[in-house]
């Protein structure tokens, strides 16, 4: 057990809980035409990273619509934008403190060629 501010958490329990939806973001993303990685631990939010695998994948929005969808999640928005990624909060509907329990998932842009 690890303490946030003044609530407690299983960092395990936690890790299962995200692991139980991987399966499904991987299949997400590929029908978006990308492929996704992990990103870290896993005890306190769940780091995606998504690389275009097809010449024309779906627009980075598309995507973490899908991904929220998935797993019943509230897609907060575009957090930032930068040349190299872009980066979207998607808030997970089975807690409800907005300070964890959520997905961050980078986008890289496709690279015209």
């Amino acid at each position: 057990m690890r303490k946030l501010g003044n609530e407690e958490y299983d960092e395990q329990a936690q890790r299962r809980a995200y692991e139980a939806f991987i399966p499904g973001f991987i299949k997400a993303a590929r029908e978006c035409g990308y492929a996704l990685a992990i990103h870290g631990s896993m005890e306190r939010d769940l780091d995606l990273i998504a690389v275009p695998w097809i010449e024309k994948p779906e627009i980075p929005e598309k995507l973490a619509f899908e991904i929220a969808v998935m797993c019943k999640g509230l897609l907060v928005g575009e957090i930032f934008s930068k040349q190299h990624r872009r980066l979207f909060h998607i808030n997970l509907a089975w807690r409800g403190t907005e300070n964890r329990n959520y997905i961050e998932l980078s986008v890289t842009p496709t690279i015209a060629g």
